[in-house]
């Protein structure tokens, strides 16, 4: 997962290991870990290309096709959405959700 300073640089610390995140400059972070620092950073830091709580996202479906919905919480799975067809809460799998932009 990319993640980058907001504001001012961040140099943040763990038990073996440092990350310096400064704002535009995104940096690849292993997934779990970039949750920890997001976690405990909160708005000081966030995540990049990644859809966040609030957006909406598209899908392709092999099911149901072409599928749009609010972001309610994003997992390492995907991310939660109310399904509008079912109207249930689904975690839309990283590989069916369409660049931002496309399919709108």
């Amino acid at each position: 997962m990319k993640i980058e300073a907001i504001g001012k640089p961040i140099c943040y610390r763990w038990p073996g290991g440092e990350i310096v995140l400064r704002p535009g400059q995104p940096v690849e972070v292993e997934t779990e870990r970039a949750r920890r620092i997001l976690a405990k950073l909160g708005s000081r830091v966030r995540s990049v290309g990644m859809p966040q709580a609030g957006e909406c996202i598209t899908w392709e479906s092999p099911l149901f096709g072409l599928s749009s919905g609010e972001v309610l919480e994003t997992t390492a799975e995907g991310a939660t959405v109310f399904h509008p067809l079912t109207e249930k809460l689904f975690t839309v799998p990283w590989t069916w959700i369409r660049p931002y932009g496309e399919g709108r």
